[in-house]
């Protein structure tokens, strides 16, 4: 059949759906405010989704006046509108700006009508997509990395970002929502929040759990008390108590004591009365330590990968080592100007300089690592036996697809002439030139690219104190 006559086909098809004389089922989406009626066929859905296929064949629909009712509450009616149309027409749009916001809704539809066709595409888009859809709704796109297989690379950007901005998740509308293992792994990081602001929002998650606890803390019943203390056994556990001023714990812990053992409040009690200093007693957990990257770029875990790299000459293992070291950002194209005369001048006399670029339209970043200066004299190729280029495919879902591209000819390291910077194979500004030629490895960039943004850090060693 030739497209011209399978379009045709696909076209009288999908003009079923609006004849109104031959609908045969009735399905009622939606719940409380947010419900909408759509009438379809039988043949149709039955063909072509095996969920209603069984739904039709185990009888879980009722008849009235010949028409199938069937009703799905847990499906919004924007969200079944485009698949209804995927069923008659087989297209559907994830580029739709009105439908990005509906999008793990979507994801989570297409999984419960087994459109499993749908999901690859759906999941590689919130992948490719997911710095714009986390910060729009980053409860739901949290709770379906740990739903969903090969969404590891979206658990780890949500994890990384909440260390970074807490009130993403906590001050959401979605907040209570929050499944209980992703709220347990977000409490026990170091986030930039007060210890008493977490508490209140892990009590307040657990007073909305269903059902709702909707008493005062001052009227909390016993049963009250009792279901909080089942609902929050594991999460409080990692709440930093010692940490608490006395008046935090005076005017917000100790109103909820009975939350806690009598053993714990009674060393409450000695450490906020007796304690003359800042020194928490033993085998209290310490305070929390925001491990904040200044990136918008690269991850902590890329970080950590690249510090292996130079420190450890560690081309595969991943040991964490990134508490060790400090990465001093002393240049970003997008506060700063991104052209040559401001590299120069931000970035001259700098040694230990990592590089990383975000290549426009694209999930591609590369970058290298420079341990000398810059400058030169004679503005002269830098000979340098250890430096390296690389790229991470962030589109990827392992996020640890990377190439790492080690100096080869370490005469033409690093290139440093009046009109051009960079390494010798990846050079940049204005824009992006790259040539294999010098470093070991091809890594993923175009011969010519434009750059979206970069980041230039300093490192250097912590020194314990």
């Amino acid at each position: 059949m030739s497209n011209n006559l399978r379009n045709k086909f696909l076209e009288d098809i999908s003009r079923l759906r609006n004849n109104p004389n031959s609908h045969d089922v009735k399905i009622i989406v939606g719940e409380d405010d947010n419900v909408e009626t759509f009438t379809a066929h039988s043949i149709v859905l039955g063909t072509r989704s095996k969920y209603f296929q069984a739904a039709f064949y185990n009888e879980w629909t009722k008849k009235e006046n010949n028409v199938i009712v069937f009703k799905k509450p847990n499906i919004k009616p924007q969200v079944f509108s485009i698949l209804l149309e995927y069923y008659y027409t087989g297209k559907y749009s994830l580029e739709d700006a009105n439908n990005q916001i509906y999008m793990i809704d979507f994801l989570d539809a297409a999984d419960e009508l087994c459109l499993v066709e749908l999901l690859e595409p759906i999941k590689k888009y919130i992948i490719r997509n997911k710095v714009k859809l986390v910060q729009q709704n980053y409860v739901k796109i949290y709770n379906a990395s740990i739903k969903y297989e090969g969404f590891g690379v979206i658990q780890e950007y949500c994890e990384e970002l909440i260390c970074k901005s807490p009130e993403l998740m906590f001050e959401s509308n979605d907040f209570h929502l929050i499944d209980e293992t992703l709220l347990n792994i977000v409490i026990k990081k170091e986030l930039a929040y007060k210890e008493i602001e977490i508490f209140n929002y892990v009590i307040k998650w657990g007073m909305k759990q269903r059902p709702q606890i909707n008493s005062k803390i001052s009227e909390l019943t016993q049963e009250d008390y009792e279901e909080l203390q089942y609902r929050l056994h594991e999460l409080l556990k990692h709440i930093r108590l010692f940490t608490l001023t006395s008046d935090e714990f005076y005017n917000v812990i100790w109103p909820l004591r009975k939350l806690f053992s009598n053993d714990l409040i009674v060393k409450l009690v000695e450490y906020h009365l007796c304690t003359k200093d800042d020194t928490l007693i033993v085998d209290s957990l310490s305070r929390r330590t925001s491990k904040n990257l200044n990136s918008d770029i690269i991850s902590l875990k890329q970080t950590n990968i690249i510090l292996n790299w130079i420190y450890n000459n560690d081309d595969k293992i991943e040991r964490n080592i990134l508490n060790n070291y400090n990465l001093e950002l002393i240049h970003r194209g997008s506060w700063d100007g991104m052209n040559l005369h401001t590299f120069c001048n931000m970035c001259y006399f700098k040694t230990s300089t990592l590089i990383v670029i975000k290549l426009e339209g694209s999930d591609i970043v590369v970058g290298g690592y420079n341990p000398k200066s810059w400058n030169s004299s004679d503005y002269d190729w830098i000979p340098v036996n250890n430096s390296f280029i690389f790229s991470f495919d962030n589109s990827k879902l392992d996020s640890d697809s990377y190439i790492l591209s080690r100096i080869k000819y370490q005469n033409f390291a690093i290139k440093n002439f009046v009109n051009a910077i960079g390494f010798g194979d990846l050079q940049f500004l204005p824009n992006g030139i790259y040539n294999h030629k010098y470093y070991e490895k091809r890594i993923q960039c175009k011969n010519l690219f434009f750059i979206e943004d970069y980041e230039i850090f300093k490192i250097s060693l912590k020194i314990s104190t």
